[in-house]
């Protein structure tokens, strides 16, 4: 027989059941949640013994815990700095390179989980009824081992920088920054980036110019200004990309309390706000591939671009509702803008190598 219970935040043991260590053989599974981050907050929960959860597929766990599909935030800068330097010749220490690489996948992912876990306890996995794939929504993992997880990730993360900072001491600071904004971002108590509408630049920051400039001198101890631009326009996508997802689930955001800047905005005023952040990253990745590309090359790229955008751009703007069928397809069609975006840039950087490598084999 199945067993519910309903527990408000004003219970002693709300957060127990929200995190799962409410009991140490079963497991809570939410079921409806209502008044979210009020006072009046109740949320009803199935209890369920742990071997009554389906279990999922090894590969499916770990694909859904670490959300893979996201280390593409890290793994491009650390690809493209690491082949800038192999075009241009640079000097540059393999070890630490390998050390930066492992501290900043273990970081990736500690953050990325400790922002699944808050996702949770405030509601936004909750309420987003079309995304319970997420291994604490479906009962697979306990919010708090989500959260322990992520800790130990970070914490990996920062010894391993320990031999960077001996090679290089310039990294400590990049590496305190990164502290700081993380520690505003997720690590207090209560408040976390998505309760302030400028939260929206965390993840753009840390993957972008943070990342960039402690990747370049954990490798080299120096900083170019290239590399630095480079890591602006990057997390100006990331931005983008951030931004196309609070605008499909604003309803839900709003429901939840998010103070993202689609939710500041407002429907009518958010789809312009997606507009600009992407014509932000458009221009300011023609602006950096014209001091560094051909002109042919730049030119095709704007010209795929602004092709793709012209075709998209009515559709956003003929949106009349938030919950309407249309907008998955016109969210789906912006995603498809990122991974072109991405696409694009990875095949023009693949084509320098590709250059290069010839000038070598045939010099």
């Amino acid at each position: 027989m199945k067993s519910f219970i309903t527990v408000d935040r004003k219970s002693p043991d709300f957060i127990k059941y929200l995190d799962g260590t409410f009991s140490t053989s079963q497991r809570a599974v939410a079921i409806e949640s209502l008044n979210l981050n009020s006072s009046s907050e109740s949320v009803t929960f199935e209890i369920l013994n742990a071997n009554e959860i389906p279990k999922p597929t090894v590969k499916e766990f770990i694909l859904s815990l670490l959300k893979v599909y996201k280390f593409i935030y890290f793994m491009f800068p650390i690809f493209y700095i690491s082949l800038i330097y192999y075009l241009n010749a640079s000097s540059f220490d393999p070890v630490t390179m390998l050390l930066a690489t492992i501290a900043t996948g273990f970081l990736f992912v500690g953050v990325n989980l400790r922002s699944d876990y808050w996702d949770h306890i405030k509601g936004i996995d909750r309420i987003i009824k079309t995304n319970q794939s997420k291994p604490i929504v479906q009962g697979w993992v306990r919010a708090a081992t989500v959260k322990n997880i992520s800790l130990y990730c970070m914490f990996i993360s920062l010894a391993l920088s320990i031999p960077i900072i001996i090679a290089f001491p310039k990294v400590l600071g990049i590496i305190l920054f990164s502290i700081v904004i993380i520690y505003f971002g997720l690590l207090r108590s209560k408040l976390t980036y998505r309760d302030f509408p400028l939260g929206d630049f965390f993840w753009g920051i840390l993957v972008g110019p943070v990342l960039s400039t402690g990747f370049e001198l954990a490798i080299s101890g120096q900083v170019s200004f290239s590399v630095f631009c480079f890591g602006l326009v990057w997390g100006t996508l990331i931005f983008f990309k951030i931004q196309i997802s609070n605008f499909e689930y604003i309803l839900a955001g709003s429901l939840a309390g998010v103070k993202n800047m689609v939710n500041h905005f407002g429907f009518e005023n958010g789809k312009k706000f997606i507009l600009a952040s992407w014509f932000l990253f458009i221009f300011s990745f023609i602006a950096y591939q014209m001091s560094l590309s051909h002109w042919l090359i730049w030119i095709s790229t704007l010209g795929i671009l602004v092709y793709m955008t012209l075709k998209n751009y009515k559709a956003l703007m003929n949106l009349k509702s938030p919950s309407g069928s249309d907008l998955p397809i016109v969210v789906s069609n912006f995603q498809q803008l990122y991974a072109l975006a991405v696409t694009l840039w990875m095949v023009q950087t693949l084509f320098m190598f590709f250059v290069k490598a010839m000038e070598v084999l045939f010099k």
